[in-house]
């Protein structure tokens, strides 16, 4: 199992910012967890897109701290932009729409002037020796 999840960790883009496992949206790409501060955010339960809930679910958010914030689906928008904002204090990229994150397609950063551009699919191909 080990070295499924370090295959796994393996094929993720270098520039990953989030990555989808089920309902949740993992957030923490970037973060210095002993540094970081407390009200970053880590992980993002929001439904997948394959999800057809009859009304709307509060969303929650993960952070450092290990405190959870609850918000409802009108207002996580303005919730967003407010952490986005917050990231770019702390020179990360920003978060994100969590529905356009799929299994398939992990969130990420344009790359660094000093980083060739990848192929789009070669992201998410596990690299071969």
């Amino acid at each position: 199992m080990d070295q499924h999840k370090a295959a796994l960790a393996a094929a993720m883009p270098k520039n990953v910012i989030a990555h989808r496992l089920g309902d949740f949206v993992f957030t923490y790409h970037g973060l210095d967890f002993r540094t970081a501060p407390p009200e970053a955010w880590t992980v993002i339960l929001y439904c997948g897109p394959q999800k057809n809930w009859p009304h709307p679910i509060p969303l929650c958010v993960g952070c450092v701290n290990g405190r959870l914030k609850q918000f409802e689906p009108e207002a996580f928008p303005h919730e967003l932009e407010t952490q986005n904002r917050f990231r770019a204090t702390l020179g990360l990229a920003p978060l994100p729409d969590p529905r356009t994150v799929t299994h398939d397609h992990p969130a990420v950063a344009p790359p660094l002037e000093s980083e060739p551009p990848q192929p789009a699919d070669a992201a998410t191909q596990p690299h071969s020796p």
